[in-house]
């Protein structure tokens, strides 16, 4: 028999959390596998842990409450490693409704011994009808994802938080989750489950995407606005730039030459598309913040945000 837990790590969203817990508590399970949810409570004001219990009163299976003081969902991802004994960790988000068979579907890609990662079709639920200049192309930015219907060896981090697993052994080995990464108040910063996952690759593991499940990611009104995307590629390029490490090359005020001229030929690229009316001048407004904020981040010589507790 195989344990499996999922981690579901939720801040003040009670009620989306209540919808979650349910979609799990619906999960068809066989006999071969052995299956909790752990919920990790990351430090909310709502009435998440009510809404919590009361899930659990009624749920098809085991459901566990963890705590986590220390903001961030680096952190809470870790609390919720620590508190798992099981083989395969499952993550989803307190937005997400997976599909009845995401449990069994997610985890029976890890029968193969070689596969340390894997990865499902995320599609959105939308809150209201998305705008017109939200193309496929931009879904990264939201979280979702659909590669089609054949399973996939990812060669690039492409797996999502809102529905992704690991073998909790592969998980402890290259240290878990960086609390420098993932969202933070202000900051809408991610790249922590991808750092895990480039890591895990370099090590010879193997990443994969399944289409035999689909895990439902709700999106706000809020989100589909270009401002936060706007905001989501200038904390991202800022991110890379605090991140960035080079030692060679020409550079100027700790930015390499070629990242000017990168900004360049973006501005150029834009401000094009922007006369012309053409439907590409957003996407390529996004690459130019995400430059931008690189560069900025480097001249400023900004840090990450410390982080609370040891």
């Amino acid at each position: 028999m195989i344990k499996v837990d999922v981690i579901v790590c939720t801040y003040n969203r009670a009620e989306s959390l209540k919808a979650t817990l349910d979609a799990l508590s619906e999960q068809i399970i066989d006999r071969s596998i052995e299956f909790n949810v752990l919920v990790v409570d990351n430090n909310s004001q709502d009435q998440t842990k009510r809404v919590f219990e009361d899930c659990a009163s009624h749920s098809r299976h085991k459901m566990h409450y963890v705590f986590e003081s220390k903001q961030g969902l680096s952190n809470a991802r870790n609390a919720g490693v620590e508190a798992s004994r099981a083989d395969i960790i499952l993550f989803t988000d307190d937005d997400v409704i997976p599909e009845p068979n995401w449990v069994v579907e997610l985890s029976s890609v890890f029968s193969d011994r070689d596969v340390e990662v894997a990865g499902s079709r995320i599609l959105p639920i939308w809150h209201s009808p998305p705008p017109r200049w939200l193309t496929e192309d931009l879904w990264g930015y939201l979280a979702l994802l659909d590669l089609g219907n054949q399973f996939v060896d990812l060669e690039k981090d492409t797996i999502w938080g809102a529905s992704m697993g690991f073998r909790r052994e592969t998980l402890i080995s290259v240290g878990l989750f960086n609390p420098s990464l993932g969202r933070t108040k202000g900051k809408l910063f991610s790249g922590e489950e991808s750092a895990v996952i480039r890591t895990i690759r370099e090590q010879g593991g193997k990443v994969i995407y399944t289409p035999a499940t689909t895990a439902h990611h709700k999106i706000e009104k809020e989100r589909v606005a270009k401002r936060y995307f706007r905001r989501w590629a200038l904390d991202d390029g800022e991110l890379q730039g605090i991140l960035f490490e080079c030692t060679n090359g020409r550079k100027f005020l700790e930015v390499p030459l070629h990242r000017y001229r990168k900004l360049l030929t973006q501005t150029l690229i834009y401000v094009s598309r922007v006369l012309v009316r053409n439907k590409h001048a957003f996407p390529a407004q996004l690459k130019l913040l995400r430059t931008w904020g690189f560069i900025s981040s480097r001249i400023t010589n900004r840090k990450l945000p410390r982080k609370k507790g040891p």
